[in-house]
């Protein structure tokens, strides 16, 4: 289990911190099987998903949280998907990931001291960013390859069947 604070910028912490500190807490789904007390989170963690269960993206909405799971292609380097479940509260982000992948996230945000300003909103908003940064490269090099197979297949094509 990894606490970080939600302050000026995303900050690790060794323990728990109050209730009314705006914080991310991530876990793994053995530690929420568990049923941890988690101060800020004792009317909502149960609506937690654990990472062994997402399958798709999806949320849930509630009058006092958001929960859902998400699922990425390719987001680690040994090419797993990502998938881990969350909350949402106004104080308070659960991720639970089975595969480690998110801590290397959370990290990059706390080192490069993105300005979070006690926000959950500014948190989810690095967070995502986060996320799909690689994607615009990872898109452009299946555009790549998708040019190269159709320019190798009209080539191909235009010597196989000679024009009359």
């Amino acid at each position: 289990m990894y606490w970080y604070t939600i302050g000026q910028t995303l900050t690790q912490q060794e323990r728990q911190p109050a209730p009314e500190q705006p914080a991310v807490v991530l876990l793994s789904s053995d530690e929420l099987s568990h049923q941890p007390a988690l101060p800020g989170l004792e009317r909502t963690l149960h609506h937690t998903p654990p990472a062994r269960d997402a399958r798709v993206c999806k949320a849930e909405v509630r009058s006092d949280c958001l929960s859902g799971t998400l699922v990425l292609p390719c987001q680690g380097k040994d090419g797993k998907p990502l998938a881990c479940g969350y909350l949402v509260t106004g104080t308070r982000v659960v991720l639970v990931d089975d595969e480690n992948a998110l801590q290397g996230v959370l990290r990059r945000i706390a080192r490069e001291k993105r300005w979070t300003d006690g926000s959950v909103g500014r948190f989810l908003y690095d967070f995502f960013e986060q996320l799909i940064a690689r994607d615009l490269h990872r898109l452009e090099k299946l555009e790549d390859a998708s040019r190269r197979s159709r320019t190798g297949y009209w080539r191909t094509s235009s010597t196989a069947f000679p024009r009359r």
